[in-house]
């Protein structure tokens, strides 16, 4: 292969290698029969079924709203002053663009067992509902997944979404935890959702839930800009149940080097870590794929049940180039299901890693004709970009000023760091492009640019609080 190929080959390797630093991942079942099947009952940490209402309408009492759950944009009538405290409380009670009139109710029309389900109705705005602090406290060291059945009206532009995070014990919304579905509609059938929470978060105290219904946005997009008409629904809405929280074995996968980049003599080293607080007997399948998505490496290992949960392994590799590892993670009795994901199992980690030759300081020359793109590069990896550039021999970077989510609360810390690694760039003799693209979503929703065309900021004169 010419050197050209080499550096080619390399550079996209590079790339891969930067963002899956330490990725940690879980299964996504087919549907919640095939849940239960792969996650035991002393994994289920809360079950939302909504029956509740049987019980106290047995007793003469027809609540509204099932235990733990309120609505989101209106006031609420408790009079329980522990519950107005919480502050991200008064954050979704007060949040803009909810109507105070939907619907949001026990509902016995659909459902996917007993007699009741959530429902979210609509009237013009948006509708949600939200779990009250408090109500699924964390175990630290295990990650959770949160299934539950949707099912929507024949909706035409409004869409549901399921959001979980972590809240500390001030009762503050951890945002960097926030996981969410895309936006989504059920077409008239019940549909299962599934989403992850990662154990990886020192300040969580609780789990917290939103339930959404959702209306169009003005779409920064579209052709016609502010003068596009943006339709909304006037009638119909979704429903919710069996919303369950399950706990994950939290799941590591890593190598010696922080940007997974290793180079002769030295082999790779993967550490791993199986962290379950269960006590189930579990087995980690290790698999290691080439560039070619090939596996040339299995091995297999007892976790759990008074087994090592942390191992390390240095694997057989046939030569260097890219390597993906995924370990599957999953009970000794054989009941698993073959997830939407392709995955088998209870959870799984993955994460990939590039196995360089010794440098060639005669090749130097080949590579500055290379850069390493650091497109919308998060805080904690724009941290690794010298350390990354050196262990992979680039000598160019394009870096973002800043990524999707920058915000004016964060922008000077964005700066203050961005000033930092260039400085250290810069001792080293490499060369640096700052790249606008792309713009922060609060940007470009404050003067309507194009996140993908951060040139169209010099269009004209806008004014803005940025």
């Amino acid at each position: 292969m010419s050197r050209i190929g080499r550096s080619i080959r390399l550079l996209v390797a590079v790339v891969a290698a930067l963002v899956p630093v330490a990725v940690c991942g879980g299964s996504e079942p087919v549907d919640s029969h095939a849940t239960s099947s792969v996650l035991r009952a002393q994994r289920l940490i809360h079950l939302f079924d909504f029956e509740e209402k049987v019980e106290v309408g047995k007793l003469g009492h027809y609540e509204k709203l099932p235990m733990g759950w309120y609505a989101m944009g209106r006031p609420d009538p408790s009079s329980d002053p522990n519950f107005l405290a919480q502050p991200l409380h008064q954050l979704l009670m007060r949040r803009a663009g909810f109507s105070r009139h939907s619907v949001v109710q026990f509902d016995g029309r659909q459902k996917t067992s007993g007699e009741f389900s959530l429902f979210l109705g609509l009237n013009d705005c948006n509708n949600g509902a939200f779990l009250e602090v408090g109500a699924l406290p964390v175990i630290h060291g295990s990650d959770y997944q949160i299934t539950a059945q949707v099912r929507t009206t024949d909706l035409k532009h409004a869409r549901v979404r399921v959001t979980a995070y972590f809240v500390d014990d001030k009762g503050h919304r951890i945002d960097r935890s926030v996981v969410q579905t895309d936006r989504f509609q059920g077409h008239g059938q019940w549909r299962p959702v599934v989403i992850k929470l990662s154990g990886e978060e020192p300040a969580a105290a609780w789990i917290g839930l939103e339930l959404e219904l959702i209306q169009p946005d003005f779409d920064k997009d579209a052709p016609l800009g502010k003068y596009q008409i943006v339709y909304q629904e006037v009638s119909g809405g979704a429903w919710f149940d069996d919303i369950a929280v399950w706990q994950l074995p939290h799941v590591e996968v890593r190598t010696q080097s922080p940007v997974n980049v290793i180079r002769a003599p030295h082999r790779p080293r993967l550490a791993m870590q199986v962290r379950d607080l269960t006590g189930q007997l579990l087995v980690a399948e290790v698999t290691i794929y080439d560039h070619r998505m090939e596996p040339v490496v299995v091995a297999r290992r007892n976790v759990g049940a008074g087994e090592p949960t942390d191992w390390a392994w240095v694997p057989p590799l046939p030569g260097f180039g890219w390597y993906l590892v995924q370990m599957n993670v999953h009970g000794r009795d054989g009941q698993e299901v073959k997830s939407a994901l392709g995955q088998e199992g209870i959870t799984y980690g993955r994460m990939a890693f590039l196995w360089l030759g010794q440098e060639d300081r005669h090749d130097r020359r080949q590579l500055q004709r290379f850069v390493l793109l650091a497109d919308s590069v998060p805080h904690r990896q724009l941290q690794m970009l010298p350390q990354l550039m050196e262990s992979a021999g680039l000598y160019g970077a394009v870096v973002s000023c800043w990524d999707r989510s920058t915000q004016i609360n964060t922008l000077k810390h964005r700066i203050a760091l961005l000033d930092e690694v260039l400085h250290r760039l810069q001792d080293e003799q490499r060369r640096v492009t700052l790249s606008l693209g792309p713009v922060p979503g609060q940007l470009g929703e404050a003067i309507n640019v194009d996140p993908h065309l951060p040139v169209s900021m010099f269009d004209e004169s806008l004014d803005s609080s940025w």
